[in-house]
């Protein structure tokens, strides 16, 4: 199987091409990139910026570049020995004109060969029988005749209706309509003909109405998807309609392109977007395993909350990351802030709301308000597949069984459950139970609920296959809503309404999460190396809430919570009696400036504009004092306004600020560097979101997607190539808000994972013991592949320990903190970052001797006479800067070839 030693995320659209590529690719082979990770690059929305919008996936998107161009890039990577690691989207397309599978369904109905592709009543019990709702009209279908804006047109040789830039074909029938012919009468008309029938044709309302009442589709405001719909979406995307990939010809169609890169070997790997969007996730996997074969990396998008565990059937190697993510960010956090600032957050809002009750009420009202209609699909779908006797129901009532089935919606705990049994497997059938308890809490739902026990747990008497079948069928298309429920009711709304500290408004993480013991940490890496020893390690993704800088600057807060208080406190004296915004808004916008703005001393990176536009999207989003489909644009100005006089710099706020920043910036950095440390040498495989290796101070999509200035980036790369001298991290602290520092770090640990390819992959991790005053304040393990061995330490929560004593980050006096080194690892160590520096064990290392000239360290067996035999050992220091690494390598052909491509001789 392909494996990846490390990858590197790439976003491409209109402005960042395959040429674009092309252009980087020396700059991406020197910071050691082993394997590019792409977003969609398949045919989409023209104009989109990320690539989910697909409208063909068996095409590359041109304003990418063509398939000859993949091929080439291909070849060129495979010399370099650099793989592909390929998003694919196979949940959704988008209802765009350039999605000719789905034009084809709108012009012909249940005739058109790619009917079954789409999840709408022409093909599910699901939906009511009808015409496909097309929900882009910000009037009512009529309203939009009256005034005009709904048109018949010519189009590519076709006889359209045209909304503005939207148009939808006309079904045969209204063709005979028109030309009182065909369509061949109409190629036979000339110009000024067909002008002249357009213009009578729209100047005729009624004939309007009666061709749009008879196409296969109905026109209809967008504001009407909230309460009644006909096919699935993505999560409440109207212009993104599902796709039925569990059917085999979908899945054979959609697939094309996908296999034949797999089988060229242009692709090695896979990312799947949305798996839990899929009427059956584990089968898709099989077919997808079964299309790529073996070799093939697969990973999945895939939230899972705490305590939740991938299915280890699943035929890949993992997720996306997001789990790693969220335990990094979490050790990060110092727990012991946590009364004081909740505390301090509930007398801020007045509000003592348990987190668990804000979710359930949040995700009540995206179901009532945004997605009855999916309810309505569902409560018709359990009645049409006769799960209970029509005795049975006389006395509960409609409302209440659809109240009940919203209920186990709304209390599903976790993004969606498995299972493709005839039968609902064990692990399905206890967690279903206990939400069936927590919904018949409210006791006018309790007959309701003990029916539905009845039916899908108890049910000794209907035990049959056909039964079980139906009951399977309900239950998938049940998981199928509880994901977009979880994701708009937490991800995108109480992510942005519960501010107590947003720095764990994160996908993968938790609002009410605030920090993890170490203990925790090494527990969750030990069986997730068991598990999942393949699954990607990331920090950043273009889905990620905030930058992850932003997230460690962050966590400091969280360190000296006393201080961040008294500057809150400060700053509100400065506000005006304007109730607009109101505190939670001020205090989300406290901590956001806090977090985001750039380093002191460095380009301001348009930040008050970029600022702007993420709170306009931020207040939306938690529909609280403004929403999408309404926005209150004086509550909006009034935010704006508040936030432009802080960003002042004349203003005092500003004058406290830069003082505060300064104050924590520097615990920040460490923060972060920390963070790419465990990134790349814990288990998995670490995943680099593009311009990450200098500062991510950004924000949500689309600020996260920003281009990247990769000119800047190989310059600083190359100055530091051109030094061949061992580098010190003392040197790079002194210019530390540039970046140069991470990019350093980021360089030295791709070549490491290129050299130590093998102990990453396969070795064991150790959680170190560490002992003496600062023992809560030290992560350390080990990671050992046979007679190789690395000791892996670093710091947390410096600012806790810089307070008390007064000093910075690079002069802790770590005291008698020591690091317990296993028996049988060597004795003598040098480190992998500053290769001047000798370390003896003798059972225990003293942390302030490896963190002399760096507050972090990554230790590996020194050379000595006595290991010289028991591998190969070479000390690479002559190597270009990012290589300076040296250690044991047990393939020495390998290895030659490796020192080959630097230039070097082995």
């Amino acid at each position: 199987m392909y494996k990846p030693i490390a990858t590197y995320r790439l976003q491409f659209n209109k402005d960042f091409t395959l040429s674009d590529f092309e252009n980087i690719f020396s700059y991406l082979k020197k910071l050691g990139v082993g394997t590019i990770y792409a977003s969609p690059i398949f045919q989409s929305v023209p104009g989109s910026t990320h690539g989910y919008d697909v409208v063909n996936p068996t095409k590359i998107n041109k304003e990418i570049g063509t398939e000859e161009q993949l091929l080439a890039i291909s070849r060129k990577l495979k010399s370099d020995e650099i793989g592909w690691l390929q998003d694919i989207v196979p949940n959704h397309m988008d209802v765009h004109p350039n999605n000719v599978w789905l034009m084809d369904v709108l012009e012909k109905g249940r005739q058109s060969k790619y009917t079954d592709f789409f999840d709408t009543g022409f093909t599910s019990d699901l939906f009511a029988h009808e015409r496909i709702m097309i929900p882009f009209l910000n009037d009512t279908q009529d309203e939009a005749i009256e005034c005009g804006e709904l048109k018949i047109a010519f189009k590519d040789g076709k006889l359209v209706f045209k909304y503005f830039e939207n148009y939808w074909p006309l079904n045969k029938r209204s063709y005979a309509r028109l030309l009182h012919n065909d369509e061949k009468d109409l190629k036979t008309k000339d110009q000024t003909d067909v002008e002249q029938m357009l213009t009578d044709a729209n100047n005729d309302k009624q004939l309007i109405k009666k061709l749009a009442a008879e196409q296969y589709y109905r026109l209809c405001s967008f504001e009407e998807t909230d309460k009644t719909i006909n096919y699935r979406r993505f999560f409440i995307v109207n212009s993104l309609l599902c796709i039925n990939i569990q059917q085999p010809k979908v899945f054979k169609a959609y697939h094309q392109l996908i296999k034949k890169m797999l089988n060229e070997d242009v692709f090695q790997g896979l990312r799947i977007d949305h798996i839990d969007g899929l009427y059956d996730p584990e089968k898709y996997l099989q077919n997808l395993r079964s299309l790529g074969g073996d070799n093939t990396f697969i990973v999945a998008e895939k939230i899972l909350e705490r305590g939740e565990q991938l299915p280890l059937n699943w035929p890949i190697e993992g997720t996306t990351g997001y789990d790693f993510l969220a335990q990094v960010n979490n050790l990060l956090t110092y727990s012991s802030s946590e009364k004081k600032l909740t505390s301090y957050y509930q007398d801020l809002i007045k509000d003592t709301t348990p987190i668990s009750q804000q979710i359930l009420k949040n995700k009540s009202a995206i179901l009532s308000n945004h997605m009855s209609g999916e309810l309505d699909n569902l409560y018709h779908y359990f009645l049409k597949l006769k799960l209970v006797d029509d005795t049975e129901l006389t006395n509960i009532g409609p409302e209440t069984l659809k109240q009940t089935i919203g209920q186990i919606l709304i209390h599903c705990p976790i993004y969606r459950y498995y299972g493709n049994q005839a039968s609902l497997n064990k692990l399905h059938s206890v967690a279903f139970e206990k939400i069936l308890d927590r919904v018949a809490k409210n006791k006018q739902l309790k007959p309701a609920v003990e029916l539905l026990k009845k039916t899908f747990l108890k049910h000794p008497l209907k035990n049959t296959n056909a039964f079980n079948e139906r009951v399977l069928k309900f239950s998938q298309r049940l998981m199928q809503f509880s994901g977009p429920l979880m994701a708009k009711g937490v991800e995108d709304t109480l992510m942005y309404i519960y501010n107590r500290f947003i720095g764990h408004n994160e996908v993968g993480d938790a609002p009410d999460a605030f920090g993890i013991t170490i203990n925790d940490f090494h527990k969750f890496i030990k069986m997730r190396q068991r598990q999942w020893p393949l699954a990607l390690n990331a920090t950043s993704t273009h889905d990620t809430k905030r930058g992850e800088d932003v997230r460690a600057r962050l966590n400091v807060l969280t360190a000296i919570p006393d201080v961040w208080l008294a500057m809150v406190k400060q700053w509100q004296k400065l506000e005006s009696d304007s109730p607009i915004p109101d505190a939670n808004d001020k205090y989300f916008i406290y901590q956001t400036i806090t977090g985001a703005y750039p380093m002191p001393g460095q380009s301001e990176d348009n930040f008050i504009e970029r600022f702007k536009e993420y709170l306009i999207k931020a207040l939306r989003e938690g529909k609280q004092n403004s929403n999408w489909a309404k926005p209150n644009e004086t509550y909006e100005k009034a935010t704006l306004d508040f936030a432009s006089k802080l960003l002042d710099k004349q203003s005092l706020f500003w004058h406290y600020f830069t003082k505060f920043q300064l104050q924590i910036a520097d615990y920040g950095i460490i923060n972060s560097l920390v963070q790419v440390l465990l990134k790349f040498t814990c288990p998995g495989v670490p995943d680099v979101y593009q311009g990450c290796e200098l500062w991510n101070l950004s924000l949500v999509d689309p600020d996260n997607r920003r281009p990247v200035d990769y000119k800047f980036r190989e310059t600083l790369l190359d100055n530091l190539s051109a030094d061949n001298n061992p580098i010190h991290f003392a040197e790079f602290w002194t210019h530390r808000y540039d970046g140069e520092i991470k990019l350093w770090l980021t360089q030295q640990l791709f070549a490491l994972r290129k050299i130590q390819n093998n102990l990453f992959i396969e070795g064991e991790y150790i959680p170190l013991k560490v002992k003496g005053t600062y023992k809560n304040h030290i992560i350390a393990f080990a990671r050992r592949h046979q007679n190789q061995w690395l000791i892996i330490s670093a710091p947390l929560y410096s600012a806790v320990i810089c307070n008390q004593q007064q000093t910075d980050p690079l002069n802790i006096n770590w005291e008698d903190t020591r690091i317990v080194v296993p028996p049988e690892a060597p004795e003598k160590w040098t480190s992998a970052l500053s290769i001047n520096d000798k370390f003896n064990g003798e059972g225990e290392l003293l942390i302030s001797v490896i963190f002399k000239n760096a507050p972090f360290n990554i230790l590996k067996a020194a050379i000595t006479e006595n290991n010289r035999g028991s591998g190969i050992l070479m000390h690479i220091s002559s190597l270009p800067s990012g290589f300076g690494i040296g250690d044991m390598v047990p393939d020495t052909k390998n290895f030659a070839n490796f020192l080959s491509r630097c230039g070097q001789k082995y």
